[in-house]
């Protein structure tokens, strides 16, 4: 999926916390305390070997969830840490619209005003942007084995995709989404088989 697709960072969500709630993150509901510093940790790796190798003007999205909090949790860990290490990057912006605009749609036009920007070829610098959107497609039925929810979230992604390339019409996209052990493992699986390009596995 590359040329006018996407490239996509796929990342496990943080391990779940105990519904007690005793080693819960405190700012993060339903992951550990040790899954925030885990995933924390890999946002340094995301800098290394993804985000610092794009051209200017693309755009990272930190955007598909499923509907378990554990998910949107790990995406926020990951969004609050880039945002805390490349905020002194004078070429990378972070914008964290989840913090800003508490409302989806706000979120959704602010991010319509940056695309315009970013399609007059106003933004020369990579633009990482936090607007978490829940995939249905991200977690399939207990009943469906890895290959069938594998095949779901490429469906996911393949919608994700289309979205905001219709927001971002020429910028490089990199979009990244958290989801769950079997639909990961049945993506990569299948990423491997038909020798896609563009996928990075966290």
């Amino acid at each position: 999926m590359k040329g006018n697709g996407a490239e996509f960072i796929m990342c496990f969500h943080a391990d779940r916390a105990q519904e007690d709630g005793r080693d819960e993150a405190p700012l993060y509901p339903g992951i550990t305390k040790a899954g925030e510093q885990k995933t924390r940790g890999k946002a340094g790796k995301i800098i290394e070997n993804i985000i610092s190798r794009l051209p200017n003007g693309a755009v990272v999205i930190l955007s598909g969830v499923s509907r378990a909090i554990r998910t949107r949790s790990t995406l926020a860990v990951y969004a609050d840490e880039l945002e805390n290490l490349l905020k002194n990057k004078t070429e990378i912006i972070v914008l964290n619209l989840a913090k800003s605009f508490p409302r989806s749609e706000d979120r959704l036009v602010a991010l319509k005003g940056l695309s315009k920007e970013a399609n007059n070829g106003r933004r020369k610098k990579i633009i990482v942007v936090h607007i978490p959107l829940t995939v249905e497609q991200f977690i399939a039925s207990p009943d469906d084995g890895e290959e069938k929810a594998g095949e779901l979230m490429l469906a996911g992604l393949e919608n994700l995709q289309t979205f905001f390339r219709r927001t971002f019409i020429q910028s490089p996209l990199c979009i990244m989404s958290v989801g769950h052990s079997a639909a990961l493992n049945g993506l990569f699986h299948r990423v491997i088989k038909e020798r896609k390009k563009g996928f990075s596995f966290i």
